[in-house]
């Protein structure tokens, strides 16, 4: 589904990514393991089509990344980055209204009881989805970005340290979610107790695969 190829990424005269190879097929879990500044979060931001490789190649269902197809690429793909700030004036629940009004998710709308009932499972309640995202603890703004990548559905899904400000039980809860409930998943963790999890793991401090 999504391979990458002999992958390197410069920024500012300093290599952040060096010949970096996986793929990733339909139904694979895939953890990135390695230090800050090992280029995790970049490899998202290529996967995304953020920014571009300095060498190498992004192939998605056989076809290379170009500008052509790199819009039909994102809508295949769902992300939960680290940081929600930018969410602050929405209610949860409007923000995944929202992007539900997007033309192309608009066939896939959840009905109000289907995003109450994941909610619920996330120990979110209709209160958490009417609040804004200015107004909850990080730990609820995870779980509602999990929420929303969960609805989603989409052929593939990046997480972030996605449970980094919840306690043990609700992110065990939250992981075992996220593995129930996406199609392909790669997911970026510093914690140790992320590895049970996932059946491929690429430590990326040695490009090896664990």
């Amino acid at each position: 589904m999504l391979e990458c190829r002999n992958l390197s990424l410069r920024l500012n005269e300093q290599t952040i990514i060096s010949r970096l190879n996986f793929r990733i097929s339909s139904g694979e879990k895939i953890l990135l393991k390695g230090p800050s500044g090992s280029g995790k979060t970049s490899i998202f931001h290529l996967i995304m089509g953020f920014i571009p490789p300095t060498d190498g190649e992004l192939i998605w269902k056989l076809a290379d990344y170009n500008k052509l197809n790199i819009s039909t690429i994102r809508r295949d793909i769902a992300w939960v980055p680290q940081n929600f700030s930018h969410l602050g004036s929405d209610s949860a629940l409007t923000h995944i209204d929202n992007i539900f009004n997007y033309q192309i998710n608009k066939a896939s709308r959840p009905s109000l009881n289907y995003i109450r009932s994941i909610a619920e499972l996330l120990d979110l309640t209709p209160e958490h989805l009417k609040k804004k995202f200015s107004q909850l603890s990080g730990g609820e703004a995870q779980r509602i970005a999990i929420l929303t990548a969960i609805l989603l559905n989409r052929e593939l899904t990046l997480m972030d340290e996605p449970t980094s400000a919840l306690d043990y039980r609700t992110a065990d809860k939250a992981m075992n979610l996220i593995i129930n409930s996406t199609k392909a998943l790669i997911c970026i963790s510093h914690s140790s107790d992320f590895d049970k999890y996932f059946n491929r793991i690429i430590n990326l401090s040695k490009h090896d695969e664990l």
